[in-house]
């Protein structure tokens, strides 16, 4: 790495040189932050946090802990390190190894930490961190400082000069902004907190297996591997439980599960602990698992294999779902149906579904396991539907169409209240039953995994859905939370409102 002026220091080193200047009487000054694109804000920042203190210290927040959405940070972070380093006023620069700078404080011991005069109301830091780095400062004796300087956004600037999206998705923002602010946006996410959610849907573990391709056997034409690790994900109904119960007030999950102790141990791990979880357990029934053989180095999928019996369930299992359901629905405000072909919801259960008195959200999933037997057109009604293209597509048996003519064939066919499409690449589009559409872009070019994408644009939408959100403001949020989701390998991660609200800055910045 360059360092023109031997600012950029590893902690132990710097910790060690603070020693030894405080004991000739020097105070140190940290700054911390991204610093993506170097304006005259932070050059203003740096030379008035100095003058609290004889040298100023500045930690750059690695690239993994850059949380402002998918295309950030737009420089990488040694980039980030030299052009700090560039700056006169700064002495030393360290790249912080955790997402706040808590730790740094305890490890560096500083006279004062500075921030920025836009973060003195509490109430703006949707993170919480000032306060934990308050504590922090006060802990080791030293004191928080806002410095006063002229404000500059460094999202508003990347925005502008090195926009990060697309130009449809630059116009899509644009006249978005004129008609909605981000704190519109923001009061659906807070009403989502009063919500109580009912989701019932297979329970599926996915589980990647990590191996490193090696090269053809000689006795017989296949790939050998080699076996590096194995790591399991909540999938399914699971996994939206989790993005759910991350927005919404009460979650409430009927799934089914086999008897394996491995398997409950997993669920019992990796589950938030605010979802109820109502299981239907059969002895003689496992588990759905699918486990992806993933070439470790380059994330690429080689093969797949599916455990499960994706028969009708038994039907002295069948009568135990309908009462379940009686029981749970009138506590809650809407229901969430995660149908994904494997079984579990039979025809019986979507009749019994289908009449409930309650706003009802379903995704009928093509996989290849169900392929062209799972159609959304099998649930007569809905309030809310969201599927992608292939599923539409399958549901008319039409190949060719446009998707509106698409979506009026289903509406035929369903009654349907409205309904979100999911285009891939190309965004999705939000239809009403009198056919007015809102088609939004996609806002993230960087995909690590797909897997789990739509599961987590769905857990999003349906509470929206039953909100009334606008359908403006529903497509903005349905593509933040599958740019989100793609960053992310599988569901390794479920949605969260800071997440969600941080990217959302970054975007109406």
């Amino acid at each position: 790495m360059r360092d023109t002026y031997g600012k950029i220091f590893p902690l132990d080193q710097l910790v060690s040189t603070i020693k030894e200047e405080k004991k000739n009487g020097a105070r140190h000054i940290l700054c911390h932050g991204v610093f993506d694109v170097m304006h005259s804000g932070h050059i203003f920042y740096f030379k008035a946090a100095k003058k609290y203190g004889s040298k100023l210290i500045v930690s750059i927040t690695p690239d993994c802990h850059v949380n402002k959405g998918p295309n950030r940070p737009t420089l990488n972070q040694n980039l980030r390190l030299q052009n700090v380093a560039e700056i006169e006023s700064v002495d030393y620069v360290i790249l912080n190894q955790w997402p706040t700078a808590v730790e740094l404080i305890h490890k560096l011991k500083p006279h004062a930490y500075a921030k920025g005069y836009d973060y003195q109301n509490a109430k703006d830091d949707i993170t919480g961190n000032i306060e934990k780095e308050k504590r922090a400062i006060e802990k080791v004796g030293g004191k928080l400082v806002f410095t006063k300087e002229p404000s500059f956004s460094s999202s508003s600037l990347i925005n502008e000069l090195f926009p990060p999206y697309s130009e449809s998705a630059q116009s899509f923002l644009k006249e978005f902004k004129k008609k909605y602010t981000l704190s519109d946006v923001e009061k659906y996410l807070d009403k989502l907190k009063q919500l109580k959610v009912l989701i019932i849907g297979e329970a599926i573990i996915d589980r990647y297996t990590y191996c490193i391709p090696l090269a053809k056997s000689t006795k017989d034409s296949i790939i050998s591997t080699k076996l590096v690790d194995e790591e399991n994900f909540l999938g399914g109904s699971l996994a939206i439980a989790n993005h759910v119960s991350n927005f919404c007030g009460k979650t409430s999950l009927i799934t089914n599960l086999g008897c394996e102790d491995d398997i409950g141990g997993i669920v019992s791990e990796k589950m938030n602990k605010n979802v109820y979880l109502h299981k239907i357990v059969s002895n003689d029934r496992p588990t759905i698992i699918k486990q992806r053989f993933v070439d470790r180095y380059r994330l690429f999928k080689m093969f797949e294999i599916q455990e499960m019996d994706d028969r009708p369930i038994p039907l002295v299992l069948q009568k135990k779902i309908p009462l379940l359901i009686r029981d749970l629905e009138s506590s809650h405000d809407l229901v969430i149906v995660a149908d994904y072909g494997h079984g579990f919801i039979t025809s019986e259960i979507v009749h019994q579904l289908t009449q409930l008195d309650k706003f009802l959200c379903v995704n009928a999933q093509t996989n290849s396991a169900n392929l062209g037997f799972n159609l959304i057109t099998k649930y007569p009604r809905a309030n809310f539907a969201c599927i992608d293209e292939p599923e539409i597509r399958f549901a008319t048996h039409d190949k060719f169409s446009n998707i509106n003519e698409l979506v009026k064939i289903v509406y035929q066919k369903s009654d349907f209240e409205s309904i979100m499409v999911s285009l891939g690449a190309e965004g999705t589009s939000f239809f009403k039953k009198d056919l007015q559409m809102e088609h939004t872009p996609v806002f993230s070019n960087n995909v690590v995994d797909r897997t789990g994408a739509g599961d987590a644009l769905f857990s999003l939408t349906a509470p929206l859905a039953f909100l009334n959100c606008p359908p403006k403001m529903l497509g903005l949020l349905a593509n933040c939370a599958g740019a989100l989701a793609v960053k992310t390998l599988c569901n390794q991660q479920p949605l969260s409102q800071l997440q969600v609200r941080k990217f959302l800055r970054a975007l109406l910045a």
